[in-house]
């Protein structure tokens, strides 16, 4: 009984404090980052990341080209995946941006 007045308290907690689209965001970019290693090859499963979720579109960064090409054509299935998990949020497409590593420098 406790707990389930203590879930309900903290809900309306989040959309009084306006943060339940970045709480959601959250979300949706965890389970996506715990869901594609299964759509990748095992050489490439660290190479793509989710980085965002707004507006039911789902951004992807790839470290490298043959990455974003192992990911492409299984948008699809990640999309299902999501919508599977989310079904109160809109999951209208994937976007896969190659953004390669920044450089380090080291100073001595």
């Amino acid at each position: 009984m406790a707990l389930s007045s203590l879930r309900n308290l903290l809900s309306g907690s989040l959309t009084r404090a306006g943060i339940m689209r970045s709480v959601d965001a959250s979300m949706v970019v965890e389970a996506a980052n715990r869901a594609l290693p299964a759509y990748l090859p095992s050489t490439r499963s660290k190479d793509i990341i989710a980085i965002s979720y707004k507006d039911g579109v789902v951004h992807l960064a790839a470290k490298t080209a043959a990455a974003r090409f192992s990911i492409k054509g299984q948008e699809t299935e990640l999309l299902t995946n999501l919508q599977q998990q989310f079904p109160t949020l809109p999951m209208n497409k994937v976007t896969i941006k190659l953004q390669r590593p920044t450089p380090q420098y080291e100073f001595s």
